[in-house]
């Protein structure tokens, strides 16, 4: 969504969302997911097979999502909401990240996980983000 957000803002391109822009999604950097599998392979305390949900725990509407696209980008995406939606739609993924943070507590990690969408935003490049939807004609993401 993101990457379809900012892309539209560069071309203009349309992005179709399907609801009214309010189901809410987790959002999270690829360098705090990096960080956290790093923890966990580097940690000198055993850790025990589990099944984890790996989560912020902060979740977005779709509509916050494209309102912090268009402040750090300057300009506004093309996004037309599409009424029809499936009875399966999931209006908000929240999960739970208690196995998270315990399991956190248990390898002391030393920092805290998951920043806020909007400090991610300020760690993009545009410019060269610019570039790359410059160079490709269709980005599909």
């Amino acid at each position: 969504l993101i990457l379809s957000l900012m892309a539209s803002c560069i071309d203009q391109r349309l992005i179709a969302l399907r609801g009214d822009g309010l189901q809410k999604r987790d959002f999270f950097s690829v360098d705090d997911l990096c960080f956290l599998i790093f923890q966990l392979m580097t940690s000198p305390q055993s850790i025990r097979s589990d099944v984890v949900n790996v989560a912020s725990g902060v979740s977005y509407a779709g509509k916050e999502v494209a309102s912090l696209v268009e402040k750090f980008m300057g300009k506004s995406p093309r996004i037309e909401y599409k009424p029809d939606s499936f009875k399966s739609d999931v209006l908000n993924s929240s999960l739970d990240r208690s196995k998270l943070d315990q399991l956190l507590l248990e390898i002391e990690c030393k920092r805290s996980l998951f920043q806020p969408l909007e400090n991610g935003l300020k760690k993009i490049d545009f410019a060269e983000f610019r570039k790359m939807c410059k160079n490709f004609k269709q980005l599909s993401f």
